[in-house]
């Protein structure tokens, strides 16, 4: 983990699942897998570390991950960030290579399957991939 530049965390953890002071500068974390109000799997010390989260909704605010910093001031909700926000411009995503940066997901089926036809099409445009009979 300390020498990881992505480290992912899928799990239904009730307690953070790593250190935060054992990330590395620059280390992206996906945070997927907890998903109800009393679930963490990420700590404060990375929330204070990173000193703002990335969204993909609303839904993700009331999960623990990000409801228990919000609640003990380890992130502000003006550092809260959509994703969105920063995809089109309007946000700022990290300012430098050494910003701890976190991405707090609660799921989404239509994610899913946006960018499961899309990296199809663009392997059937390259011919890459081996296609498997189901």
């Amino acid at each position: 983990m300390r020498q990881a530049d992505v480290l992912v965390t899928v799990t239904t953890s009730k307690t953070p699942v790593f250190d935060g002071n054992l990330l590395k500068e620059g280390t992206h974390v996906n945070a997927i897998g907890s998903f109800t109000s009393d679930a963490r799997e990420v700590d404060e010390i990375t929330f204070r570390r990173a000193g703002k989260a990335f969204v993909h909704s609303e839904e993700a605010l009331a999960v623990g991950d990000l409801k228990v910093p919000l609640e003990v001031g380890a992130v502000k909700s003006e550092d809260i960030v959509h994703l969105a926000d920063v995809i089109v411009g309007k946000k700022t995503g990290r300012l430098s290579d050494k910003d701890i940066s976190i991405f707090r997901s609660v799921g989404g089926a239509a994610y899913d399957a946006a960018v499961a036809a899309t990296t199809y099409e663009l392997a059937r445009l390259k011919h890459i991939g081996t296609e498997v009979a189901l």
